[in-house]
């Protein structure tokens, strides 16, 4: 991610983890702390570009487990198509 040239958009942190988004809705967790940076696999399946994401990050206590939570819709077209993934 260093001088990629490429903007991002802080979708949430938590205990020092940031979760990163660019334009081309592919999805980091990033450490600033050892800067250590990880892209995740892509989310994107059936929607491709007819949609638009809603991101969320979260951590579950009782698993000791960070999760990253991408909703995709497709508005235009009835009924309202949504599909939910989760990476953890």
């Amino acid at each position: 991610m260093k001088n990629s040239g490429i903007s991002f958009t802080i979708e949430g942190f938590i205990n020092g983890l940031v979760c990163l988004v660019n334009k081309e809705n592919e999805v980091f967790l990033w450490n600033p702390t050892i800067r250590k940076c990880k892209k995740l696999p892509n989310f994107r399946t059936q929607l491709k570009n007819e949609g638009y994401c809603t991101y969320g990050f979260g951590y579950d206590e009782i698993h000791d487990d960070y999760m990253v939570v991408c909703i995709f819709s497709i508005v235009g077209c009835p009924p309202h198509f949504q599909e939910i993934d989760i990476y953890s």
